[in-house]
């Protein structure tokens, strides 16, 4: 019987009003893992949630385990793990892309024939690129920015986006 291989991997995950941090527990790829259509749902191990709306009520969370549905991270940033263990396409059109609370200016991976308004017709929820910036786009409680080898970004917030 052949033995399942998890790994675990910290993760940043930034949806429109949380930044969670925590790990990630993952059957093979990450790249693969987080496009997986077999479920709905991420399991965050060691989770700190924190509100993103200036002056919350409700400050910093922190639980054993958070259930995340899949739906609502815009960005994924998956620690200790490098564009080239990504199983990235070749071809790269340079973007971009504003969600409701974030901007990023990213590498986007694509087929060779891909243009860039096919760039939301790629398969799977999460779309990777590299060489990244992400920038808020109001006042966050968190200090959120800066750059990143390797993030994803689900393409369902993408609002609006242009080639560079």
């Amino acid at each position: 019987m052949q033995q399942v291989n998890i790994v675990s991997y910290p993760v940043e995950i930034l949806t429109g009003h949380y930044q969670i941090s925590g790990v990630m527990e993952v059957r093979g790829s990450p790249a693969v893992y987080v496009n997986d259509a077999s479920f709905n749902t991420f399991s965050i191990h060691e989770a700190t949630i924190t509100p993103l709306a200036p002056g919350s009520p409700v400050g910093q969370v922190k639980t054993p385990l958070l259930y995340l549905p899949k739906a609502e991270p815009q960005v994924i940033l998956i620690g200790n793990f490098e564009p080239k263990d990504a199983q990235l396409l070749t071809t790269i059109i340079r973007a971009v892309c504003f969600t409701d609370t974030y901007v990023v200016r990213a590498a986007f991976h694509v087929g060779p024939e891909t243009k860039a308004i096919d760039i939301l017709d790629l398969t799977g929820p999460f779309l990777p690129t590299t060489a990244a910036e992400i920038f808020a786009l109001r006042p966050l409680a968190a200090d959120l920015g800066g750059e990143a080898d390797l993030l994803y970004i689900h393409k369902d917030h993408v609002r609006t986006f242009y080639a560079e």
